[in-house]
């Protein structure tokens, strides 16, 4: 695979500052973003895996990569969450503001 010569440029909130795209730090961005937007109970097997199985796909990434790379993907994991879990509360609307929608009448 051959990459280009001005890979394009994102972003990253855990850099700091613009990387490539075709950059492990990218890559790292967008694996936290993904976990970080996965419900709690897919979020543990996801990382802790079913008990038992030996399965590669269901030891889940504890069993490939080990406790240490599990501590620190959830370290990663908390700010983001807790960013994502802000911003939705505040574009929830309050009860006060709902409006109801009719169906127009037929003509």
């Amino acid at each position: 695979m051959s990459y280009p010569q001005d890979p394009p440029l994102a972003y990253s909130y855990l850099a700091g500052r613009e990387v490539s795209t075709w950059s492990e730090e990218s890559k790292r961005e967008c694996e936290i973003a993904y976990l970080a937007g996965l419900a709690p109970p897919k979020l543990s097997v996801m990382l802790d895996g079913v008990a038992g199985s030996t399965d590669r796909e269901e030891r889940g990434i504890k069993g490939v990569r080990g406790e240490a790379a599990v501590l620190a993907l959830r370290d990663e994991i908390a700010p983001v969450q807790t960013v994502e879990d802000n911003s939705l509360k505040r574009k929830r609307p309050s009860p006060q503001r709902r409006v109801e929608v009719t169906a127009p009448s037929p003509l």
